[in-house]
Formats: structure tokens, C-alpha cells, sequence
């Protein structure tokens, strides 16, 4: 081979790997788009469940719907609340349970769960939560597992154990039944 046909074939070799890397570069910015612009729709679709205040009206963001494929955004105002004094407490929910949305102002404690949207029967100024599930609960008088009043519960001595399991100083519960 010459020394000029040995050039010509390098040089070919060159402008093919070139040609190879710069397609390869290409894809993989193809792929990264793709995936920053799937990423960002995902983003705006972000599911931003609970109590907001908006445009000082207080309301609940969810989903009409469990499949991801037809729901859609649901805002439902949540009324009788005062929205310069509402609050969502923060909460952290288990991956696989369902889950309470918890908010108060100075009258009503709200609660949106599987029954829907309601007012807790409970006293909104002293009205806690036990664990960051929102699992239970209680005020000044009662106690609360899943927004469901715990009957003859002492507030003041009440201790959650392990699970849905509790105590106070006179009697033992699962969830709200009394053992």
C-alpha cells in the first residue's frame, strides 16, 4: 500500500469514527431531551393533594379519579373555613395506606379522606396530630383514629404503641374499637 492510498484509508477511518461519535453524541442529546422534556411534564402534572389557601379561599386539591390515565385535577372549596387562619398540618404519608388530609382554623378542624371532604366534630385550637400519618389524633376531650372519635379515650394519658395498637390508663385499642 502506499504511503498515499495508507492516508486516504486512515483519513476515511477518522471521518467514520468522527461521524460514529458525533451521531452517537447525537442520540444520547435526543435521548436526554426526551427525558428532560418527560421529566418536565411530569412536573407540571405533579400531584399536589391537600388544603391550600387560594385567592384567600380555602380549598382542597386531589384527583377525580385512581387512574393515572383519566383523572384530572379537582380543586374543591372547603367550606366555612377562614382562610386567614387555616392551617394544613404537615404530614407524611405511608406509601401503601390511605391516607387523611388534616387542616384547622380557629372554629373547625377538616378532614379528606375516603369519606370525602368534612368538618371533624373536634376543638380546633388544641387539636393535634399523634403521628405524622395523621393515623391518629385528638383535642382537649378525645381521641381520634382516622378521623373516627375513639369513645371513653383519655387525651390526657393516651399512648399510641406499635401499628393501630394504643393505650391510656384505662383501657387498650385497635384503631378506634376498645379492647
Amino acid at each position: 500500500m502506499t504511503a498515499c492510498a495508507c492516508a486516504a484509508t486512515c483519513g476515511a477511518g477518522i471521518v467514520g469514527m468522527l461521524y460514529m461519535a458525533n451521531r452517537s453524541i447525537r442520540e444520547e442529546q435526543k435521548q436526554k431531551l426526551a427525558l428532560q422534556a418527560f421529566a418536565q411534564l411530569l412536573e407540571n402534572d405533579k400531584v399536589d393533594y391537600g388544603f391550600h389557601v387560594i385567592d384567600g379561599q380555602v380549598v382542597f386539591e386531589g384527583r377525580n379519579h385512581p387512574s393515572e390515565l383519566v383523572r384530572k385535577r379537582v380543586i374543591t372549596p372547603v367550606k366555612d373555613a377562614d382562610a386567614t387562619t387555616f392551617r394544613a398540618l404537615d404530614q407524611i404519608f405511608p406509601e401503601h395506606e390511605p391516607r387523611l388530609y388534616y387542616g384547622v382554623d380557629k372554629n373547625y378542624v377538616f378532614v379528606n379522606g375516603v369519606g370525602g371532604l368534612r368538618k371533624l366534630d373536634a376543638d380546633s385550637p388544641t387539636f393535634r396530630l399523634l403521628d405524622k400519618a395523621g393515623r391518629f389524633a385528638c383535642d382537649k376531650d378525645s381521641v381520634y383514629y382516622r378521623a373516627i372519635k375513639i369513645e371513653d379515650a383519655d387525651p390526657g394519658s393516651f399512648r399510641r404503641l406499635k401499628g393501630d395498637f394504643s393505650v391510656d390508663d384505662t383501657h387498650a385499642y385497635l384503631g378506634h374499637t376498645t379492647l
